[in-house]
Order: structure tokens, then C-alpha cells, then sequence
């Protein structure tokens, strides 16, 4: 099933936000990105026909350079301008 359209309907609205990668599977390919922060460029979903997993393409800056990653949703969170403003 692929991910909630609302879902990716806010977070297609965010580009351009900031988003911080939680988690990353698996770990010791991606491991230098765990808590990282970057900005949003492009979002979508992807279905992968080998298997019930459902994910979001994110195209983020990050590190200097632009990172497409297929993650779960549970694998990145959008920060809030607002609460980093406080």
C-alpha cells in the first residue's frame, strides 16, 4: 500500500522545510546521516513490487550535497519553523 496521500500531500506542501533522518536501515550504509538535518526538496511515494514495503522518496540537501533516499515514515520527521523560532 503506498504511503497515506495526505501524508505526502503535507509533506509535499513542506519543500523546502527542514527534515532531521531518525533511523536508517540499514544502519551501516546510511550511518553517517542518522540525525542529520537537511533541507526538503522533493517528495513521493514509491512502491517496491518485491515487497509490502511501502516508502517516501525524499530528495534532501544535506551535507553540502543533494541525497535521494527511500525511507519509511518513521525514518525522517519534518521540524517545525515554528518551534525552532522559540
Amino acid at each position: 500500500m503506498p504511503p497515506d496521500a495526505i501524508f505526502l500531500e503535507q509533506l509535499q506542501s513542506r519543500v523546502g522545510g527542514m527534515v532531521r533522518v531518525t533511523h536508517l536501515a540499514p544502519p551501516e550504509i546510511f550511518e553517517e546521516l542518522a540525525g542529520e538535518i537537511g533541507i526538503l526538496l522533493s517528495a513521493e511515494g514509491r512502491r517496491y513490487w518485491n515487497s509490502l514495503l511501502s516508502l517516501v522518496r525524499i530528495n534532501l540537501l544535506i551535507g553540502g550535497s543533494v541525497r535521494t533516499l527511500d525511507l519509511l515514515e518513521s525514518e525522517f520527521e519534518l521540524i517545525d519553523a515554528e518551534a525552532e523560532d522559540r
